[in-house]
């Protein structure tokens, strides 16, 4: 049984609650992969580029109804997407010119993209409405 507090932050209803948690076990398990040097180098890659926008919008999605938005509320596109670009933007052109372990690969951004409509169409919905905060789902 899911304690109703932890419903209220993350989608938990129906294929969101399978896909939030195939998306976390599937990290953990390349990444304990990745550290025993048992994962092939392009699914390490290619993978946590998949995955990482699915976590990191859910924690930011769970953050605001953490914060007092309702329950039902769901994160904009004017939210999602500008961390999409940013994130792009960020490990893709600015930095690898900062640090020279940083690597640029263009085929990373398609693979955030994938990520970002994962969390867009299957993650990004409506908790369980408790009823109790009386904030605008609109918002």
């Amino acid at each position: 049984m899911i304690p109703p507090s932890l419903g209220r932050l993350v989608p938990l209803t129906g294929g969101g609650r399978l896909a939030l948690v195939a998306v976390a076990v599937i990290f953990v398990v390349i990444r304990g992969a990745e550290a025993r040097g048992t994962v092939p180098f392009w699914a390490a890659s290619r993978l946590d580029d998949l995955l990482i926008m699915p976590l990191l919008l859910t924690v930011v999605l769970a953050a605001h109804r953490l914060a007092g938005r309702s329950a039902t509320w769901v994160l904009p596109l004017g939210h999602s997407l500008p961390v999409l670009v940013a994130y792009s933007l960020f490990f893709e052109a600015i930095l690898p010119r900062l640090d020279s372990r940083a690597i640029s690969d263009i085929l990373d951004v398609p693979a955030y993209a994938a990520g970002w409509l994962v969390f867009q169409f299957l993650l990004n919905k409506p908790g369980e409405s408790t009823g109790d905060n009386g904030q605008s789902d609109r918002s």
